[in-house]
């Protein structure tokens, strides 16, 4: 497996795996979402370094179901299908977000963490729906 990180020192791939180890989860999951056409699969890609998910075409949606892609030994990417394509659409991709983000894991110690560490929307700039002045 090609990681993204191979050009690393191994002194910093040791840095980051120590870093991981005092969080207390492995691999660090990063939830990507964001409205239809933005660029969430297309964002995903360029840190992945390679064509892992399929893009979509304008207004026609590729990514209809939450999948996960390894960036490396460290960070786990999951795309997910885009919000605003009508409301029985938008209601399904809902609730597998939800879902998803509800999702929790006990550690050996008996802690309870969400499995999803962070979230990464993407934004669509060029839309004007959200009240910026051009």
């Amino acid at each position: 497996m090609q990681y993204a990180l191979e050009n690393l020192s191994q002194y910093r791939k040791n840095d980051i795996d120590k870093k991981i180890d005092i969080i207390g989860t492995r691999p660090v999951d990063v939830m990507i979402t964001g409205a239809t056409g933005a660029g969430k699969s297309t964002t995903l890609n360029a840190l992945v370094q390679r064509t892992a998910a399929k893009i979509g075409e304008r207004t026609d949606p590729q990514t209809k179901d939450i999948t996960s892609y390894e960036l490396n030994e460290f960070v786990r990417l999951w795309d997910t299908p885009g919000l605003g394509d009508g409301i029985s659409e938008d209601k399904a991709h809902i609730q597998k977000i939800t879902a998803l983000l509800r999702k929790s894991y006990r550690t050996s110690n008996g802690n309870k963490y969400g499995f999803i560490d962070m979230v990464l929307v993407i934004a669509d700039g060029s839309c004007t729906r959200y009240g910026y002045a051009s």
